[in-house]
């Protein structure tokens, strides 16, 4: 086992060459990975916090305001504790044209704590009090206390909003382009009193099931005008949680074909540099018979060695992902998974390691590895060594 630690440093630009390309296609597939089981465990959690049915209207199939009067007929529905409205608005800020989604909830829906805002959030009733990201506050060069001029028209006036909140950078990198205020200042700023684009509906996990289908089947002919072709959609919680592992897999898949590419493209060259067809491995296993070493033993010191050379290079890849995700907040690879907004945030990007990724990694570098080294090995041990040695 010695022998096959110590052959290691006996070449050590070859193994290095070894180490380094096994190092370039094993992080960005234990990075990716991570990547997509951080944000499946951030959007469950999310989802897990929410309401137990989400409502909206479509026409033509497609989603579009619904009136406010629908929450009072929702709300007389067995079984429904809570019916929130809610306003999701995609919004243009400043002179560069900062893209961001305006969302008026009431306060206590808001995503993260008070105690998590740097600065606070807004007031129940309180008009044109914003808390944004941070990704959004640095790029409009924003703070809390500061001042925002007017950026929309309504019916209603336009009024100067403040930032009395900002989320922090290591939040959500959902949060890093939203804003969040009441509801009544995003009806005001969308130009809408009497429209949400959402109804947030709370009961209990047993009566889900019915209430999806009452709101479903509530007659809109007598709540609203007739003839208007509105249609209700309920969506669940467990909905949501078996939509969202098929987006981000679908993500994740895209960058395993990336890694398999990848993988391709470098078996070749791992196979030169760990051995197969190299002259020099071929005289030293020569060497190594003529001095009485039997094929077994040849066989087990070059395992060894290169055994020693995949799991080296497993370990530093590892590092390399974590060093990556958590410092470099995974530069390239989050546009793989978010939407552009959220991916060139400034906040943290969510990731988890798991163990099998890794293992499969090590294995399939280690498989590759041994291939170049044992083939060309096993050939030369099973020869005299005066023909190896020619």
């Amino acid at each position: 086992m010695l022998s096959g630690i110590d052959a290691v440093a006996l070449h050590p630009v070859r193994n290095a060459v070894t180490f380094a390309c096994l190092v370039a296609m094993l992080v960005p597939y234990v990075a990716g990975v991570a990547v997509a089981r951080g944000l499946l465990d951030a959007a469950r959690g999310a989802i897990d916090a929410g309401a137990n049915v989400y409502v909206r209207a479509q026409r033509f199939g497609m989603a579009v305001p619904m009136p406010l009067s629908i929450r009072e007929a929702v709300a007389e529905i067995d079984a429904v504790e809570r019916v929130t409205p809610r306003i999701v608005s995609p919004l243009v800020l400043g002179v560069r044209g900062e893209h961001a989604l305006l969302v008026g909830v009431p306060a206590d829906l808001v995503p993260l704590a008070e105690e998590r805002v740097r600065g606070r959030l807004f007031k129940p009733g309180a008009t044109h009090e914003f808390v944004m990201g941070e990704a959004l506050a640095s790029s409009l060069a924003l703070d809390v206390g500061a001042r925002m001029p007017p950026f929309y028209r309504s019916a209603r006036g336009e009024r100067v909003a403040t930032i009395v909140g900002v989320f922090p950078d290591d939040a959500s990198p959902w949060l890093g382009r939203m804003v969040f205020t009441s509801l009544e200042t995003a009806a005001w700023i969308a130009n809408e009193d009497r429209a949400v684009t959402q109804l947030l509906v709370a009961c209990e996990n047993e009566n889900t099931a019915a209430v999806t289908r009452a709101i479903e089947q509530l007659p809109l002919a007598t709540l609203i005008a007739p003839g208007t072709g509105l249609r209700l959609q309920a969506t669940t919680r467990d909905e949501l949680e078996l939509l969202l592992p098929r987006e981000i897999f679908h993500r994740e898949s895209a960058l395993q074909l990336l890694f398999m590419l990848v993988f391709a493209m470098g078996i070749p060259l791992v196979l030169v540099t760990s051995g197969l067809g190299d002259r020099g491995r071929r005289r030293e296993t020569g060497l190594l018979r003529a001095t009485g070493w039997r094929v077994d033993e040849i066989l087990a010191r070059a395992v060894i060695e290169n055994v020693a050379i995949a799991l080296a290079a497993a370990s530093a890849s590892i590092v390399i992902a974590w060093a990556w995700l958590e410092l470099g907040r995974g530069a390239g690879i989050a546009p793989i998974f978010l939407r552009a907004e959220a991916a060139y945030s400034t906040s943290a990007l969510p990731y988890r390691m798991t163990p099998l990724p890794v293992l499969l990694g090590v294995t399939i570098a280690l498989m590759i590895v041994l291939a170049g080294s044992v083939t060309a090995t096993w050939r030369t041990a099973s020869v005299a060594p005066s023909e190896t040695m020619r």
